[in-house]
């Protein structure tokens, strides 16, 4: 029996699938934590417009600037919602919510991401 070269189709096919994988994660993984710090973001946006007092439309520019300071794309403004209440009449606890999308190229197929967020501001005293 000759058994030469069974060991070498194995060995370049795992390769091929390691090769897959490190390019697909080379690809993902940059999305996803763009998307945690656009959380942050917003976050941090929400905040500063419950202390500040910011206007709506004001804090939805804001927010389609950090948008597309990650490159994230939101179709319609109507994807942005804002709202505030201020249930103890102090600093009102602002809340946004999003819809957004960034498209990648994976080797000439494009696939689209699309997130939803819903972040709120912090409220308290320090």
């Amino acid at each position: 029996m000759n058994q030469r070269g069974a060991g070498r189709t194995g060995c370049l096919l795992v390769l091929l699938i390691s090769i897959v994988v490190v390019f697909a994660c080379v690809k993902v993984i940059p999305v996803y934590l763009d998307k945690y710090e656009f959380e942050d973001d917003l976050g941090r946006l929400a905040s500063k417009a419950g202390a500040a007092g910011w206007a709506g439309d004001f804090l939805k520019m804001q927010v389609i600037e950090a948008a597309s300071a990650k490159d994230f794309v939101i179709e319609k403004e109507e994807d942005i919602e804002v709202s505030s209440a201020s249930p103890y009449g102090g600093i009102p606890e602002v809340k946004v919510k999003i819809a957004y999308e960034k498209t990648v190229d994976l080797a000439g197929y494009e696939y689209t991401f699309k997130f939803q967020s819903d972040v709120s501001s912090f409220v308290g005293a320090l």
